[in-house]
């Protein structure tokens, strides 16, 4: 190839990225909208899985989220032992945050032990 073959290529490419700095933003939307595919996974589960429940034993989102934590170190049975007592001493998000680390530590031993 000749350096004449060459540089209307670079000048190409150049001009590209010019115009491309001068082009308005498009935005391509999905064919399928994040909720159209949320209510069809739903319906999925639902069918699949009509009696699907959770074992770990919560009363609000926040104990569910610590239960779920505890629960990647032993099995939800011994969460369901331990945990009443943990939400009892500390029933809130708030409560929790100012408990000390040792009380913490400790609830958790007492899952991996069992």
């Amino acid at each position: 190839m000749t350096s004449k073959t060459k540089r209307p290529a670079v000048k190409a490419k150049v001009a590209s990225k010019a115009s491309a700095k001068t082009s308005p933003k498009t935005t391509v939307k999905p064919a399928v909208k994040i909720s159209d595919k949320i209510a069809e996974t739903i319906q999925l589960f639902k069918r699949y899985y009509p009696d699907a429940h959770c074992a770990l034993d919560y009363t609000n989102p926040f104990e569910l989220v610590v239960a779920t934590c505890l629960s990647a170190q032993c099995t939800d049975e011994r969460v369901n032992m331990v945990t009443p007592a943990l939400f009892k001493k500390y029933p809130t998000p708030k409560a929790m945050s100012k408990a000390p680390v040792e009380d913490l530590e400790v609830a958790e031993q007492d899952e991996v032990a069992g």
